[in-house]
């Protein structure tokens, strides 16, 4: 929960939740029902920008700092799962997860060892950035409709990514709250998708210029920082046109070091004088995974050291 002097600003969540919720449906009515079809790129770029606001505020809502109600955050969280595709109790167990095991090695997209199989990693580094990472979630998040252990299939075992071990716990409550989800959520995209008689390609186009915008800035402000659980991020300062779309999601440091400080809060706990180029930091993304010789921190789950000490042993 948010802290009593640094408060949950309601009145201007509900109003970028419902300028997301607005901006999905009209990005993608007008990117159908364009003459021109280049506008489509264009619409693309509202669109992508649209999710940058929905994300953030999913976000919040993880952290229970988009309502100050519990019930008003799980729904308002919920809502905005229907538009970016994924499920408000999956995400939430997965992001809390990062918290706790944030530059441990099942986060360690951006650096390689030395006995590592440096071309597998380089491939799932490019496929972080061209915009892969979206697909995969939106897509387990309608198999869990089909296959509600879906998770657990994945896991089978080892912790085979992040994602996957943040489910090793999951209860039949947890299983059927995802479940009802992912049924919200498909019910939701085909019902406006007639209800706003919508063309499948531009609605495929836009999604896809929102999984390129999203999954390629989602690493930005992890990659290359000190393999540290708290202090594993950046402070990155943004353009200001941009800036109004991210909620201070680029001020991730601060976010890490407070992580019950709602977003509108967050510059006060900012070093100014530490504070590096968002643009800089994600070019440098393109160049690729660096070697490392730094060891992976310990995280603080201490069931999944247990866990992840049980696994070396059994290999």
């Amino acid at each position: 929960m948010s802290n009593m002097n640094y408060p949950i600003s309601q009145k201007l969540n509900i109003s970028f939740l419902l300028l997301a919720l607005l901006g999905w449906g009209t990005f993608q009515y007008l990117a159908s029902h364009t003459h021109a079809p280049w506008m489509i790129f264009i619409y693309g770029v509202g669109f992508s920008l649209a999710m940058t606001i929905c994300y953030s505020l999913l976000h919040e809502s993880a952290h229970k700092l988009l309502f100050q109600n519990k019930k008003a955050n799980y729904l308002g969280g919920a809502a905005l799962g229907l538009i970016f595709i994924v499920s408000m109790s999956a995400f939430k167990k997965i992001h809390h997860g990062h918290h706790l095991r944030n530059r441990t090695d099942l986060e360690m997209f951006d650096l390689y060892y030395a006995d590592d199989n440096k071309s597998s990693k380089v491939v799932m580094w490019y496929g972080i950035l061209i915009g892969l990472v979206w697909p995969l979630c939106a897509f387990l998040t309608i198999a869990a409709f089909f296959i509600p252990p879906i998770c657990k299939v994945l896991l089978h075992n080892k912790p085979i990514w992040t994602n996957s071990y943040a489910f090793l716990d999951a209860t039949k409550f947890n299983l059927f709250r995802i479940w009802l989800e992912a049924f919200a959520i498909l019910s939701f995209q085909l019902g406006m998708f007639f209800i706003l008689d919508l063309k499948l390609a531009p609605f495929l186009i836009l999604y896809a210029m929102h999984a390129f915008s999203w999954s390629s800035q989602n690493y930005v402000n992890h990659a290359f920082s000190p393999r540290d659980i708290i202090n594993g991020a950046h402070n990155l300062k943004l353009n200001p046109l941009l800036k109004p779309f991210y909620l201070n999601w680029n001020y991730h440091l601060a976010h890490h070091q407070n992580p019950g400080i709602p977003w509108i809060h967050l510059p006060k706990f900012v070093e100014t004088s530490k504070v590096s180029s968002y643009g800089m930091a994600y070019l440098k993304l393109w160049k690729g995974p660096r070697l490392t010789t730094e060891p992976a921190p310990k995280s603080l789950d201490s069931e999944f050291e247990l866990y992840q000490s049980s696994m070396d042993s059994i290999q």
